[in-house]
């Protein structure tokens, strides 16, 4: 099996985890005449063909130091650079990552956001203004039982800042929502997004 395809040219591949009850996701995207990896998930032959077709040149995007996943394997497949945000970096098991400051554009125009009050001091999301996407990595998580939520209370310092935190986030301008961990919402994230802010408070 190849890739999902989240919108023009954003595509997902995910790996079932049975003890949480949902996927852990990985994404790529076409971003001018590079390709990021976000958040890499182990993948299929089949997977890894399909995201070799993409581009000739790859750049891995972690948006937590939770989410190495298969950077390692990537890197070394795909001779690509790992980044992540300099708050996260000092997390990492992964040697040599490169670090990216807030308000850097990658690619074609992905805005990198840090959000210091949620999982990790340097929890991040992508977001593309033109193309009206936001990328996230534990900011929620999808969960297909109850919907959006935070991650376990014991992952945050302080609830009512990292909700302060999620509010800046739905100040930006997107529309899809791409999630590392369960569901994805390729239209009306945000306005979802916002819903459950509402329902927090």
């Amino acid at each position: 099996m190849g890739l999902r395809q989240h919108a023009d040219g954003v595509y997902g591949w995910s790996r079932f985890q049975p003890e949480r009850g949902y996927d852990f996701n990985g994404t790529a995207i076409q971003a001018g005449d590079t390709v990021l990896l976000v958040d890499p998930v182990p993948a299929t032959e089949d997977e890894h063909a399909a995201i070799a077709r993409l581009g000739k040149r790859f750049e891995i995007i972690l948006l937590n130091c939770d989410h190495e996943r298969d950077a390692a394997h990537f890197a070394q497949r795909y001779g690509a650079p790992v980044r992540i945000s300099r708050a996260d970096l000092g997390g990492l098991k992964l040697s040599g990552a490169i670090p990216v400051d807030v308000g850097s554009v990658l690619g074609d125009g992905w805005v990198f956001h840090t959000f210091p009050d949620l999982k990790t001091p340097g929890e991040s999301a992508l977001v593309h203004p033109g193309r009206r996407l936001c990328v996230i990595g534990d900011a929620v998580v999808a969960d297909p039982l109850t919907g959006l939520r935070l991650v376990p209370a014991a992952k945050i310092a302080d609830r009512a800042k990292a909700l302060a935190s999620l509010d800046k986030l739905a100040a930006l301008d997107f529309d899809g929502l791409i999630c590392a961990d369960g569901f994805s919402l390729p239209s009306s994230g945000r306005e979802a997004l916002r819903r459950f802010l509402a329902r927090e408070r």
